[in-house]
């Protein structure tokens, strides 16, 4: 039987969930096998939705049982984890 590794597989749905940047490179060869051309291409992927989802699932019902405290300290380190601004803060005031 196939032995899963659970922390990669978590480290790639947060991967997923948080987007990311790949580098890809390409080689074209003539028919001697000398290199021709190089092609390197940087591609964004945006955060996936699935992947968010399946990330909060996994923590549990524990945001229900935080005080009010508690849950701005952690939407506050969720923020400063995705790399945003705090929209929801700047409009209330």
């Amino acid at each position: 039987m196939n032995n899963i590794d659970f922390d990669k597989v978590q480290q790639a749905l947060f991967l997923l969930s948080t987007g990311a940047t790949t580098t890809e490179m390409v080689e074209e060869y003539d028919s001697d096998l000398i290199l021709k051309s190089k092609k390197i291409t940087t591609k964004n992927l945006a955060p996936d939705i699935s992947a968010i989802k399946i990330l909060l699932s996994m923590t549990g019902d524990t945001y229900g049982e935080m005080t009010p405290d508690e849950l701005e300290e952690e939407k506050q380190k969720l923020i400063k984890l995705l790399g945003l601004s705090n929209p929801i803060s700047q409009q209330k005031q």
